[in-house]
């Protein structure tokens, strides 16, 4: 006798393809003339998986490793984003409703449940080909207090991404350096400052970079990016999901491309700690320029504050003695991202720059790339002494006359900003 298997498929809508998930044995697909479906007992029942998809004939259905990919008549292809690998963990759809409009999907058993909470193992992404590590978690309510982490293979922590509590308000952009141009447009996707916090499920990208270096506010680079640090090596990771107290874990790992040949795992870790040299001393870098900024703050407040013609003189002559030197790490005359192209790049911008240089192929760094940062390095640190000079020549006289005129002295102090955050 014929046994019927398409309970949950209405009437006179007819099949074009079933598949089977290559992974999850009974997880079948099933394309009708109007949809997509989808059944976790090996066709039993079904259920939509249409979602936002309009109504329209799907011809055949596929698994591309983690994605789902539908081929339709007259609406073209669609592409499920790591729905096979999302799906593979689940046991059905959630039922939306207006009050639950992200209600909470039902686990398989590939996750870590706590509370309120589950944290759903991550596909493993490509490096360089994918644009990062997609992690989905559940919350059964929105938390007071949500991190997401990321750790290398010995524990430690990489990135921390904190949510905003409910009610917060957004929180302000930092010193990211705005890009003006060229080859960091190559570079992926912005990261997402926040980690999402809403009933139901949650998906969160990280973009597989380390921290990048310190920027400061108002900051014009051409082919390059301060919110962009070194790429993690290929290997094995943890996602770490802690929300109001309780934590929870899940592995992953970063693949190397496979079309990639002839590289080590030694040529990878000389590119990742030349890259790591690189960020720092463009933070150093930055942070002279902050460090200049801040103490000229300092002094356009006290000249707000007397017309003492020796405090005045005293502090103009550090004024533009740290001035010279900010001009020589970073072009100050910098109002547009376009404006490198009239107003040459200085030394900040230069090793910035380089980053992207030796991040760009799979592969030891040139000889020619140590050539460079030798030499910048070289001209980084004749300006940090030249500040160094500077404020043991000059800062120390015009204290002298704050202090006999009654105003607090000039400290080294870098301009206080708000925290810088990661695009």
């Amino acid at each position: 006798t014929w046994t019927d298997i398409g309970r949950g498929i209405p009437e006179g809508d007819f099949l074009r393809s079933v598949r089977e998930d290559p992974v999850r044995r009974g997880l079948l697909y099933a394309a009708t003339e109007r949809g997509i479906w989808i059944s976790w007992d090996n066709g039993v029942s079904w259920e939509s998986l249409r979602l936002n998809l309009p109504v329209v004939q799907v011809s055949d259905v596929a698994v591309n490793e983690n994605d789902v990919v539908i081929a339709t008549h007259g609406r073209s292809f669609y592409v499920l984003d790591y729905g096979a690998h999302l799906l593979r963990q689940m046991n059905e759809l959630p039922t939306r409703t207006a009050s639950a409009p992200n209600a909470a999907w039902t686990p398989a058993g590939d996750e870590e449940t706590q509370g309120t909470a589950r944290l759903f193992r991550p596909a493993n992404p490509t490096r360089g080909v994918d644009p990062g590590v997609t992690v989905y978690y559940s919350l059964e309510r929105p938390a007071q207090r949500l991190t997401l982490e990321f750790l290398d293979a010995q524990g430690k922590l990489i990135r921390s991404f904190a949510a905003r509590a409910p009610g917060d308000t957004v929180r302000q952009r930092g010193g990211a350096a705005a890009g003006g141009g060229g080859e960091e447009e190559d570079a992926g996707p912005r990261q997402p400052r926040d980690a999402p916090n809403r009933a139901g499920m949650n998906r969160f990208t990280w973009n597989l970079r380390h921290p990048g270096p310190t920027g400061f506010p108002g900051m014009i680079l051409w082919a390059a990016d301060t919110a962009l640090g070194p790429m993690a090596l290929p290997g094995n990771y943890t996602v770490r999901l802690v929300t109001d107290g309780q934590r929870l874990t899940q592995p992953f790992a970063i693949r190397l491309d496979p079309r990639v040949k002839g590289v080590s795992e030694a040529d990878l870790r000389k590119r990742f700690d030349f890259a790591m040299q690189i960020r720092n001393r463009t933070s150093e870098a930055n942070e002279a320029v902050l460090l200049i900024r801040g103490v000229k703050q300092q002094v356009d407040d006290r000249l707000a504050k007397t017309q003492d013609a020796e405090v005045r003189q005293s502090a103009e002559a550090l004024r533009r003695r740290l001035s010279d030197v900010e001009d020589r790490i970073y072009q100050v005359r910098l109002q547009s991202g376009q404006d490198p192209l009239n107003y040459p790049i200085r030394l900040n911008n230069k090793l910035a720059a380089l980053l992207g240089h030796v991040e760009r192929a799979e592969s030891a760094p040139t000889a020619q790339s140590y050539e460079v940062f030798r030499e910048l390095s070289a001209q980084l640190d004749r300006e940090l002494t030249a500040i160094n000079t500077v404020l043991a020549q000059n800062l120390e006289p015009l204290n002298q006359r704050l202090r006999a005129t009654g105003l607090q002295p000039v400290t080294r102090t870098p301009l206080q900003t708000a925290a810088v955050t990661p695009r």
